[in-house]
């Protein structure tokens, strides 16, 4: 019985570290040189990040106060990063709101999203019995609309196009 609390301890603590490990780049903060396009035609320039939950963290510069915009505000926001990128705050039709990144923007749009995954395994891997990985990877999405339009509707995961969007494409391209 005691070995049993043992072992169950051990892969508590186990799995405790390794949610502080996958938890921790998450929680990095690192703002780019951006350009917030306003709704209202303004536009202010500084160092930015977008948040998980929409809103765009602001700053002039390094010693400046921080400012949340929220996204109903915005137009768009081009980030800095390795060159510069434009972000879009759009309605995915089966999913929620999202900062997508802008590929194509004309009468029809392109849109794409990546999610990194770590998929931890529990088993009795290596000498001490721990805990491992057993593989992880990106996601890549793609999305559509037409101009002006504020929902976004996904036409392909890992390049392949979807189902739903190759029965539903005669009518989206019309």
């Amino acid at each position: 019985m005691r070995n049993n609390i043992y072992n169950a301890t051990f892969y508590f603590k186990q799995f405790i570290i390794l949610f502080c490990l996958m938890i921790g780049p998450l929680s990095f903060s690192q703002n780019n040189k951006c350009i917030i396009y306003f709704k209202d035609n303004t536009k202010v320039e500084g160092l930015g990040k977008l948040k998980m939950d929409g809103q765009v963290k602001f700053r002039l510069n390094e010693d400046s106060e921080k400012v949340f915009y929220e996204p109903k505000l915005i137009d768009r926001v081009e980030m800095n990063e390795d060159r510069s990128v434009t972000y879009k705050y759009k309605i995915i039709d089966d999913f929620g709101s999202e900062w997508l990144k802008v590929l194509v923007d004309g009468k029809a749009c392109l849109y794409t999203t990546s999610t990194t995954y770590n998929n931890p395994s529990m088993g009795m891997g290596g000498m001490n019995g721990g805990m491992g990985f057993s593989g992880g990877g990106t996601v890549t999405y793609y999305y559509a609309n037409h101009a002006g339009e504020n929902t976004v509707y996904r036409i392909a995961t890992y390049g392949g196009i979807s189902r739903r969007f190759k029965k539903t494409s005669a009518d989206f391209f019309k």
